[in-house]
């Protein structure tokens, strides 16, 4: 993901409002006083590539937690959220049931396992790397 950086030149942003705008606030007092009360009808309207450096990568749903990678943890789509993932994770708990779990090692290899270990003891000189016994287990060595 890449952040977002505004030139902060003030024109990072589209405003869009009612059609009748004009109408509803003719004169600068009345457009002050919604703009005052919090009752100004404003829409940010797209982003003006023009007023930023870099763009950042949209935060959306599926950038966040896509679809496939939360069945993968055996999440239903009510419960996918990356706070709900994390704690998922967290808890050891990434796949429900004993349902296989897609596990990815690397950009490139991916391999359906059932079991995952994860485990402190006798391994303290492989902390941060996984194995995969013959069984298909993952055990992942953390501090």
């Amino acid at each position: 993901m890449k952040n977002g950086i505004i030139k902060g030149g003030g024109n990072s942003r589209y405003l869009k409002s009612v059609p009748d705008f004009l109408a509803q606030y003719p004169d600068y007092d009345s457009f002050a006083q919604a703009m005052a009360s919090g009752t100004l009808p404003i829409d940010l309207n797209g982003v003006n590539p023009q007023g930023w450096t870099q763009l950042g990568t949209p935060l959306d749903a599926a950038n966040l937690l896509s679809d496939p990678t939360a069945g993968s943890m055996g999440l239903s789509e009510e419960e996918s959220t990356p706070d709900v993932a994390f704690s998922h994770l967290n808890a050891g708990k990434l796949s429900k049931n004993g349902d296989a779990l897609n596990h990815h090692m690397g950009d490139t290899q991916a391999a359906q396992v059932r079991n995952i270990e994860l485990t402190t003891e006798d391994m303290k000189d492989q902390v941060g790397q996984e194995t995969e016994k013959p069984d298909g287990t993952i055990i992942f060595v953390y501090e």
